[in-house]
């Protein structure tokens, strides 16, 4: 059993509930890069492993451009594999600040808006 005091609960509990509040925020950035359809390459990218370049690739390769031609998908994979793991972030963070933002307009705690703000920090 956790230990948290009353404030503590209180911010993880809306934390947990609101985790998803920017999340449209950076849908159509992915739209973009993926030329395809954002909640089918959100979904599919919490099934990889992000610190694998194969599955990375893989991902990619599934989800880019999946309409176009061979060429138009090559040009897709290449451009967000030249971003490298920082494009990734700065996706993430785009929604996380968002969320945060957010929180903080509905007048929520400082540590609600700093666990949504942290929702995707990992430990590796």
């Amino acid at each position: 059993m956790l230990s948290l005091s009353v404030a503590d609960c209180s911010a993880l509990f809306y934390a947990l509930l609101l985790k998803d509040l920017g999340c449209s925020s950076n849908a159509a950035k992915i739209a973009y890069l993926f030329s395809g359809d954002d909640h089918q390459i959100k979904h599919s990218a919490r099934l990889i492993d992000w610190t694998s370049p194969r599955q990375c690739i893989k991902h990619c390769w599934e989800n880019c451009a999946p309409d176009g031609s061979t060429i138009n998908k090559l040009a897709k994979v290449a451009t967000i594999v030249a971003g490298g793991p920082k494009g990734g972030r700065q996706i993430s963070e785009i929604r996380c600040e968002r969320g945060a933002a957010i929180a903080k307009m509905l007048r929520l705690s400082d540590a609600t808006a700093e666990a949504i703000r942290d929702l995707d920090e990992h430990w590796n």
